[in-house]
């Protein structure tokens, strides 16, 4: 079973067509798991290191206590080249080196101080 878990050509369908994907992902569930458990963690570690980057908190009135609960935002759209976290979900960044470019246009701020930074105009802000 060790060498067919890499080998797939015992499977009778050729590379590339549905049947070939779904043979090789039953033969392969354990690594693709592990995979993406290892992508999730690179991400979330790199987020993290791009929050301390940006000072860990909320600018404006210095909420830290739940990092999901923290936006970046672009000081100036103009400038924006793509957001922070396509960056990092996409994997077109891979350290914080090459994401701090994208970063010096950001401030880190909490959701609702980002709300209503964006709906300040709105009829129902007070």
């Amino acid at each position: 079973m060790a060498n067919q878990y890499y080998n797939l050509h015992n499977i009778p369908f050729r590379s590339g067509t549905k049947e070939y994907t779904e043979a090789w992902r039953a033969l392969n569930k354990d690594k693709q798991q592990q995979y993406q458990k290892d992508i999730k963690l690179t991400h979330n570690k790199l987020k993290r290191e791009a929050m301390e980057y940006l000072g860990g908190k909320c600018s404006k009135c210095g909420y830290d206590k739940c990092t999901a609960s923290l936006d970046f935002h672009h000081k100036d759209m103009e400038t924006k080249d793509d957001g922070i976290s396509n960056k990092i979900n996409r994997r077109k960044v891979r350290t914080l080196e090459q994401l701090i470019p994208e970063l010096d246009k950001c401030v880190l701020l909490c959701s609702n101080c980002h709300r209503e930074l964006h709906n300040k105009d709105e009829w129902y802000y007070n």
